[in-house]
């Protein structure tokens, strides 16, 4: 049994709802919490480059990736 396909987005599934974290995008978009298939994404605040399995905090709408430790 995988991964439900309507969790999954570009190499992240959705692990959380939206409200997680009271951070927001650059626009003021609420962040939801995913956790990365892959090794292609990086956190817009500190620049790291994230590892398979790293919590991130995004929009999809702006296409924008918070890590956990900047969540802090």
């Amino acid at each position: 049994a995988g991964a439900d396909p309507s969790q999954v987005w570009e190499g992240r599934i959705k692990i959380g709802e939206y409200g997680k974290t009271r951070k927001k995008c650059k626009k003021k978009h609420r962040l939801i919490m995913w956790n990365t298939l892959n090794g292609l994404f990086d956190c817009k605040m500190c620049g790291d480059k994230q590892p398979v399995g790293s919590v991130l905090y995004g929009c999809d709408e702006c296409e924008w990736d918070m890590c956990s430790a900047c969540e802090f």
